[in-house]
């Protein structure tokens, strides 16, 4: 899962409205460790991404989701190491607006929108309502793992559960938070009855019995639901892009 961190006080602090809104440095490096983990931390200073493919760049910069981004296969699977300092203290949204100028002009990116209707789930709550969605601690980082036979999340949003959930290869379409569901939450999903390892093998039988029974286990475990809908989707299009940035 892609990590994303924001220092404390960024969206307190702000540079000056007539601070031009490019970063003052600013350098992207090719990532060929092979390792999945990756990160984009945001801090008053500036911007840090590690291992980062060029759509989880634009998904940070655009606020979009991945299914909102057209374009060629390597924006998943070419990776980058970017860290970029702003010419003052800057909020997020500042960083976000300065990283689409960046990745525009190191990738020669050329782009538009476009709005197109396309097959979705909506996940909505249930006839009787949401259950077993608990008060995550205050301190908790979002985080997702899989233990004592259950995919456990923690401090999770409802809006990233849908997210993850359009992943899974069963699902197959974008799945749109119609749960009006806000803040933070702590659930789980039992899959394996009795399984106390979910390591190797194991966990490869957990993720199956995840795909085969999602939609019953959101149903029973959580009051939740995914409903098969229609809906208009604007789309960011990259009609061209260069795989190797220019000079730092």
């Amino acid at each position: 899962m892609l990590s994303i961190v924001s220092a404390p006080g960024i969206r307190a602090q702000a540079m000056g409205s007539d601070v031009h809104p490019t970063f003052e440095i600013a350098t992207i490096k090719p990532n060929k460790s092979g390792v999945e983990s990756n990160s984009i931390v945001y801090g008053p200073a500036g911007m840090n991404c590690t291992n980062v493919t060029l759509k989880a760049c634009l998904r940070a910069a655009y606020d979009l989701q991945e299914y909102q981004i057209v374009g060629p296969s390597w924006l998943s699977s070419e990776r980058y190491n970017i860290v970029a300092n702003a010419p003052g203290r800057a909020t997020r949204d500042q960083l976000c607006r300065m990283l689409q100028v960046l990745l525009t002009e190191r990738f020669k990116m050329k782009t538009h929108r476009e709005s197109k209707e396309l097959s979705v789930y909506e996940l909505v709550a249930s006839k009787n309502g949401p259950k077993h969605l608990n008060e995550p601690a205050a301190d908790a980082q979002p985080r997702r793992q899989l233990t004592n036979g259950s995919l456990v999340f923690q401090n999770f949003p409802i809006s990233m559960f849908a997210e993850y959930l359009q992943r899974l290869s069963v699902i197959g379409r974008p799945v749109l938070d119609g749960t009006g569901l806000k803040g933070n939450y702590d659930f789980s999903l039992s899959l394996i009855e009795g399984s106390r390892d979910l390591k190797g093998h194991r966990g490869k039988a957990a993720m199956k019995a995840l795909e085969q029974g999602i939609f019953t286990m959101l149903k029973e475990q959580l009051g939740l639901q995914l409903v098969p809908r229609k809906s208009v989707i604007d789309l960011l299009v990259i009609d061209q892009a260069e795989r190797v940035p220019t000079e730092n």
